[in-house]
């Protein structure tokens, strides 16, 4: 009788097992999508993000002034210590965060992480890096985020490992202290590596996020752009 209520119970468990075994194969390779995906799924913002789309189709861009920096055909990952300072000395001031917590998240992407400051793009390493010529949150001109698309895998959250799951609507987020600034994005893009033009400063108030694609190479770039709502308000 033992061995009959043994073979019954192996017979029903071990389907069982292999069954959640298989499913688990299947799905945690798929776990980052799926938790991407589950998060956008929210009537508000697809509302939101069309209208934002729209308005944003249909509007004309300002003219605005820029700062191009020099070289550029470098990459805007390997500017030397050296040209920061020749561009500090030509008036360009180094521009860092107050000595706060700084931390940036876009939901719909589930990037969350602290901002860092450093004088060269070897801060990358550690993380999410703020670019030293640019403002800080919540400041007039275009503030610059440069991050490593695959440094850091999902399910960490400090990574730009998601940035193509942003969509023009999508919020970005950026907490120092007590104070929090909210972004709306209004463009996406891909550019050449050495394009220097995202990093020119602007008239407005925007947020520019920066890292590698297609992933898993360092041959372009992928840029999510937004505008800090007290100009937009809040779509």
């Amino acid at each position: 009788m033992r061995k009959i209520a043994l073979k019954a119970l192996l017979g029903v468990t071990l389907p069982i097992f292999f069954l959640i075994l298989t499913a688990g194969l299947i799905i945690y390779p798929r776990y980052n999508e799926i938790k991407v995906y589950i998060k956008s799924l929210s009537a508000e913002k697809i509302s939101r993000n069309t209208t934002l789309k729209l308005l944003t189709e249909i509007s004309q861009p300002s003219q605005e002034s820029e700062m191009i920096l020099a070289n550029p055909n470098m990459s805007m990952e390997e500017i030397p210590p050296e040209e920061l300072i020749k561009y500090q000395n030509q008036g360009n001031v180094l521009i860092e965060l107050e000595p706060l917590e700084t931390v940036i998240s876009v939901p719909s992407a589930d990037i969350h992480g602290p901002i860092l400051d450093g004088e060269d793009a070897f801060t990358l390493n550690e993380g999410i890096w703020h670019f030293p010529l640019s403002p800080g949150p919540g400041q007039k001109g275009n503030m610059v985020v440069i991050a490593h698309r695959f440094a850091k895998l999902p399910p960490a959250t400090d990574t730009f490992f998601n940035l193509d799951k942003v969509e023009i609507g999508d919020k970005i987020v950026v907490n120092q202290t007590n104070d929090q600034f909210s972004y709306t994005v209004v463009e996406t893009k891909v550019v050449e590596s050495h394009d220097r033009s995202v990093l020119a400063q602007r008239h407005d108030y925007r947020l520019t996020l920066i890292t590698c694609t297609p992933l898993w190479t360092d041959e372009k770039r992928l840029i999510v752009i937004g505008k800090l709502d007290k100009i937009y308000g809040n779509i």
